[in-house]
């Protein structure tokens, strides 16, 4: 693995008869993409052609989404606390009684890591387009920056160049945006408390491109519920109701 590495945890639930197996087998074998929930990701080939698709003028998901580069991934946070929120949070794994949170803590490199736009980000892209005034688009990037780094402007204003009904051109410079370097930089470093959808709460989302190997296990270990209230420093649903609603 190269030196750029970053670590990254990851919020489980584990049968409790199953717990010392699961956990014994993530020791011994790394995550491989066939370990329970695992999803695939289809355009981690995108980061070599950024700049090209960022200013193509037909841009779609035809062009990010492209099925012949598929790769399992996993979901994992920036941070532990956002972890134990996806762990221990009943509205995430409300179907799931007599379960056991753990927190998985790995290292990997920074290139196989791509921001996790769908609780947050990406319905943000989705409601912006040409129409909104130019005061309002202004008060998007002023709260999104510091989440995400200055490099998110740069896709916001793409994105505002879209007729309303763009929504696949809109979408597409969202994928370009998750997988930006710096912006995904930027987003590991960001220490705000984000109230995603669904009241999720995390600092950091990403996805992460398998396999983790063995050799980068850090630990798997039991997590404890947060003892006190944790109050998100900006909340999608609000957000959304007090900006966005001048981009319909």
């Amino acid at each position: 693995m190269s030196k750029d590495l970053v670590t990254m945890y990851r919020g489980i639930r584990i049968p409790q008869e199953e717990g010392d197996e699961i956990r014994e087998h993530i020791l011994r074998k790394g995550l491989l993409g066939g370990e329970g929930l695992v999803f695939n990701d289809v355009s981690y080939h995108l980061r070599d052609r950024l700049e090209d698709l960022f200013h193509k003028v037909a841009l779609s998901t035809k062009d990010t989404r492209v099925c012949k580069n598929s790769y399992p991934i996993v979901y994992a946070c920036g941070d532990e606390i956002g972890a134990l929120c996806y762990a221990c949070e009943p509205i995430v794994n409300k179907k799931e009684n007599n379960q056991t949170p753990f927190i998985l803590q790995f290292k990997t490199e920074l290139s196989s890591i791509e921001v996790d736009g769908n609780d947050f980000l990406n319905k943000v892209f989705q409601r912006i387009h040409k129409g909104i005034e130019v005061h309002i688009l202004k008060k998007i990037i002023d709260i999104l920056v510091p989440l995400y780094g200055i490099n998110i402007q740069k896709y916001i204003n793409r994105a505002a160049e879209s007729p309303f009904r763009e929504l696949s051109f809109r979408n597409a410079i969202s994928d370009l945006a998750n997988k930006d370097p710096q912006i995904v930089k930027d987003h590991l470093n960001n220490e705000l408390m984000i109230g995603g959808m669904f009241k999720l709460l995390f600092r950091s989302a990403f996805k992460v491109k398998l396999p983790i190997l063995p050799q980068q296990i850090v630990s798997i270990r039991i997590a404890e519920q947060p003892k006190n209230e944790i109050i998100p420093d900006i909340r999608y649903s609000e957000f959304m109701s007090s900006l966005l609603k001048y981009c319909n």
